[in-house]
């Protein structure tokens, strides 16, 4: 499977559903470690705009070192990760029979919003298209659940939507 986005209103039940998603992943041949919200911290308290990307991959990083009983790297520069940054954790769960690692984060909007962006959604696309997602080296791919209101999809168009919108359509169909 690859990755996925839903998006609908507010307070239409997206959290709902991906903690049910997450659950029902968990002893799966996926590891899916608990998924991050952009835009705030682990206190729920806002992150600065010019802080998103970086807070909320630096989050995800630390739940999956946890799901995988491992430590991964936050402290880069810039806001996505070095390409390197999931190898040993790729490696890790193909040990442990698994598939695929989920990276999921709710209220993914933020993600992409103010004038960066698109270049987070470029820079995210070209991670997973040269990296992240190709399962290779005895290392499993790394797929993105996106979770977000009804505008994520325009905001990601051109970039990712041909990792992440099309399998959508795929399945809607």
């Amino acid at each position: 499977a690859g990755s996925l986005l839903v998006a609908a209103p507010r307070r239409f039940g997206k959290t709902t559903l991906l903690r049910s998603l997450v659950d029902a992943l968990r002893d799966s041949d996926v590891t899916v470690p608990p998924f991050v919200t952009a835009g705030v911290d682990r206190d729920s308290r806002p992150v600065p705009e010019i802080d998103i990307v970086r807070s909320a991959f630096a989050g995800i990083c630390e739940n999956l070192g946890s799901a995988l009983d491992m430590n991964i790297e936050t402290n880069w520069q810039g806001d996505l990760p070095p390409l390197s940054v999931f190898d040993r954790a790729r490696e890790r769960a193909a040990r442990l029979g698994k598939r695929s690692i989920y990276l999921i984060f709710d209220e993914a909007q933020a993600l992409f919003r103010g004038p960066r962006g698109r270049g987070i959604a470029e820079a995210l696309k070209t991670n997973i298209e040269n990296e992240w997602g190709i399962p290779r080296d005895g290392r499993v791919p790394v797929r993105l659940g996106m979770f977000g209101q009804l505008h994520l999809p325009r905001m990601i168009e051109g970039q990712l939507d041909g990792r992440v919108v099309e399998n959508l359509r795929h399945a809607a169909a």
